[in-house]
């Protein structure tokens, strides 16, 4: 359709990059230092990937 909505605090959507080949949406959560894995095919959170130490 175009527009979608992902509900996940501390999001900063001007740091995305669609992965065409897999069909997800990665989104960088700048706040808490964590990628948001989002898929705009199902609109739902695949996974929330967190670095040791930092997130």
């Amino acid at each position: 359709s175009g527009t979608f909505i992902v509900d996940q605090p501390y999001l900063y959507p001007e740091n995305l990059d669609f992965d065409s080949k897999h069909c997800k949406v990665y989104f960088g959560d700048n706040y808490n230092a964590t990628v948001t894995v989002y898929n705009p095919y199902t609109h739902t959170i695949k996974e929330v990937i967190t670095f040791p130490g930092i997130s």
